[in-house]
């Protein structure tokens, strides 16, 4: 019975499908195509079913990136539209590469079926280089909340693929 309890608090689904595609090597140093898929296994009261974000970012020197995003999460009864902007600290160990992210962000309210919170998002990613393609695995939380007391925290887990053009 406690087993089943925890299983129906880590709830799976498919909830952050994040499409970036990066061509201005003066914003990135690269030129790739960033498909991840993130949350595949969360924690939370209210979790969305689906979730579509673009992010851009800018490569400061060999530490620190900046970037902005936005995007369209689908819940069970709402709809939000995310914008953020975040910052990352890049370093390796063992000549692995890695990455923390913070990102400060609103769910802007569009329309009626669209919900208004404040967002924050942290994060670890590593990226594992297999040819021109990188996994990128990751764990984090995700943090919303309104004027009106409503809080919800997220915890993710999740892997993107990263494919670089050139």
């Amino acid at each position: 019975m406690k087993l089943i309890r925890v299983l129906t608090l880590l709830s799976f689904s498919f909830c952050l499908l994040s499409v970036q595609a990066q061509s201005n090597p003066k914003w990135t140093g690269e030129t790739s195509f960033l498909l991840t898929a993130y949350r595949l296994g969360s924690y939370q009261k209210e979790r969305p079913t689906f979730f579509v974000e673009q992010n851009f970012s800018r490569r400061l020197n060999e530490h620190f990136s900046v970037g902005a995003g936005l995007g369209i999460n689908v819940y069970p009864a709402l709809l939000a539209f995310p914008v953020q902007v975040n910052g990352k600290y890049h370093f390796k160990i063992k000549s692995l590469p890695f990455s923390i992210m913070q990102s400060y962000g609103r769910n802007i309210k569009l329309s009626d079926v669209f919900f208004k919170s404040n967002r924050y998002l942290g994060e670890v990613r590593a990226n594992v280089s297999v040819g021109k393609v990188d996994l990128v695995p990751g764990v984090g939380y995700n943090l919303l909340w309104d004027r009106y007391g409503g809080r919800n925290l997220g915890f993710l887990i999740g892997i993107g693929v990263e494919y670089r053009l050139k």
